[in-house]
């Protein structure tokens, strides 16, 4: 998109990226603001639709002393907005299988031994762009209460930002992908069941899995792989429509 050609007619507004003031057009989002003003970000920015979390964002209102979290492709630049949008390196990663493990709640501390050291101080909820009770959910998991702990983390996008501002090392998005993990392979117990197979996960996965297993969904995967770039971009259009419209 031409930002400058789409929004040549539209009042402007006064921002600081970086510590330097940007004029802007007002209602762009934060991470168009940055290519308005030459910035070229590439690292922080993703899907645009606020699902991926590369493009987490720190911001400060003019006349206020807090500061604010957010996906940058998402919110709306301010007159007098103050900006900091910076790639977040990610938590070491734990290596593990799942189906690998004889009981998850056994293997959890094993895994990720910090999570004992959560001191409540409650910085990753207060961060989460999504409202997701973190704190809440590391507490739970202290517990290997997995069947509690997945659903607070449906709607994490793995921004980071939890994990930025721990104080105790602890990656609570690592956390409940792991509990989310073990409910769908072992079940909703709360230790994640032991005893192998996937006989508590929710109906939907088990039916995706199996048409990804037997082949069902080849055909439909080639067609995306071989198509014109035309066909796929209308496809893409279709389904963001109809994903719309459905949530609307």
């Amino acid at each position: 998109m031409d930002l400058f050609s789409a929004y040549r007619n539209r009042p402007a507004v006064t921002v600081e990226i970086g510590g330097q003031q940007h004029r802007v057009p007002q209602g762009i989002t934060i991470l168009q603001a940055m290519w308005y003003a030459g910035i070229p970000v590439v690292r922080g920015a993703g899907c645009l639709s606020g699902v991926c979390g590369a493009c987490t964002t720190t911001w400060r209102l003019a006349g206020q002393s807090a500061g604010r979290t957010g996906m940058g492709c998402q919110t709306s630049v301010e007159d007098g907005m103050s900006i900091a949008l910076y790639p977040i390196e990610p938590p070491q990663k734990k290596r593990y299988r799942m189906a690998e493990l004889a009981d998850p709640a056994e293997a959890l501390f094993g895994i990720y031994p910090e999570t004992r050291r959560c001191t409540l101080c409650d910085a990753c909820t207060q961060v989460c762009p999504q409202d997701i009770p973190v704190r809440q959910g590391v507490r739970l998991m202290m517990n290997k209460d997995f069947a509690a702990v997945a659903p607070l983390f449906d709607e994490c996008i793995m921004c980071g930002f939890c994990a930025l501002v721990c104080e105790s090392n602890i990656a609570p998005n690592l956390l409940g992908m792991y509990a989310r993990k073990a409910v769908a392979h072992y079940g909703g117990g709360s230790g994640g069941g032991s005893g192998g197979g996937s006989g508590g996960a929710r109906d939907e996965l088990q039916r995706a899995m199996r048409r990804s297993r037997d082949g069902s969904l080849d055909t439909a995967w080639q067609g995306l792989l071989d198509g014109p770039p035309d066909a796929l971009a209308a496809r893409c259009g279709s389904a963001w429509q109809a994903a719309t419209t459905t949530a609307d």
